[in-house]
């Protein structure tokens, strides 16, 4: 749903939904693919709530051997999306809104 609504909002702009284990497209397939359709800079945003060993470990391992096999690409990693500040006020926002009890 957020990459369907990011590619609505957004519709010039090449967004691909990627995974790290057990689905598919996995990341490398989806950098190929934005290669391939010339995009010079990719934003990785980690979809996950908070920093494990994915984001800290893996993703920018990850990353490093996609920038050997596509040099022409930028990779760019960002904080996992729960550590965003906006993503903190949602959840806050959400928490708050629940009956005191």
């Amino acid at each position: 749903q957020v990459a369907a609504a990011v590619r609505a909002a957004r519709p010039a702009q090449p967004v691909r939904l990627a995974y790290l284990d057990f689905m598919l497209p996995d990341l490398r397939t989806a950098a190929a693919e934005l290669a391939i359709e010339g995009c010079t800079h990719v934003d990785v945003l980690p979809l996950f709530l908070g920093a494990g060993g994915h984001v800290r470990q893996d993703l920018p391992l990850l990353l490093d051997e996609l920038r050997e096999r596509h040099a022409g690409v930028g990779f760019a990693l960002h904080v996992a999306i729960g550590e965003t500040p906006a993503l903190i006020a949602a959840m806050t926002g959400i928490a708050l809104s629940l009956p005191a009890r």
